[in-house]
């Protein structure tokens, strides 16, 4: 969906919108985001999504949705982070207990921090050193995620396209799509987040 399409709310026809990392997005724009995701739409924001207006470089009026916005001097060069995933799996049941190199599997990025601006977010995946990767906030009826990093992505360009590489980015985009949205987990997902 893109600009005219968020505008003329056309939004309203899907359940999930996973940005693809606009960076320059108008706050009326977040505004009528986030009027879909009160009604229950979900909301998944890669690090950067919203960081500035049109106006205004770094204003990150997408926090004013997530909750969240990338750390200052979040990365740290020679640090190989790792993110670890919860033991019990609640919510990525596929990565429960395991670890994923981030530096390893980035792509065109740092391994970045989130900064949690609103008392009601809920970090959901930690680096090893303590710093916050993803969070999840209730709006309303629905879930603005943020994932603070792109640690699953292992994709490469192939004439223009990207592709995935190996079974890891499937696997964690079904968990978080499956935990956010779609199967059994969604109840527990959104009582999580009240709690």
């Amino acid at each position: 969906i893109d600009d005219d399409g968020i505008e003329d709310g056309k939004m309203y026809g899907f359940k999930v919108m996973f940005d693809c990392g606009n960076e320059i997005i108008p706050e009326d724009e977040v505004a009528r985001i986030r009027a879909w995701v009160e009604k229950g739409g979900v909301f998944i924001a890669y690090p950067f999504t919203g960081r500035s207006t049109q106006l205004k470089a770094n204003a990150w009026p997408m926090a004013g949705l997530t909750g969240a916005r990338i750390k200052e001097n979040a990365v740290r060069p020679g640090y190989v982070p790792k993110v670890v995933f919860p033991e019990d799996g609640r919510y990525f049941p596929s990565f429960a207990g395991k670890t994923i190199h981030g530096a390893k599997r980035r792509q065109h990025e740092g391994d970045f921090a989130l900064d949690v601006v609103a008392d009601d977010v809920k970090p959901i995946l930690m680096w090893e050193d303590g710093r916050i990767a993803a969070t999840v906030r209730r709006v309303g009826k629905g879930l603005a995620v943020h994932l603070g990093s792109m640690f699953w992505r292992g994709s490469e360009d192939v004439n223009g396209m990207w592709h995935p590489t190996d079974e890891v980015e499937r696997v964690f985009l079904k968990d978080l799509l499956t935990a956010a949205r779609f199967l059994e987990l969604r109840e527990e997902f959104i009582a999580f987040v009240q709690s």
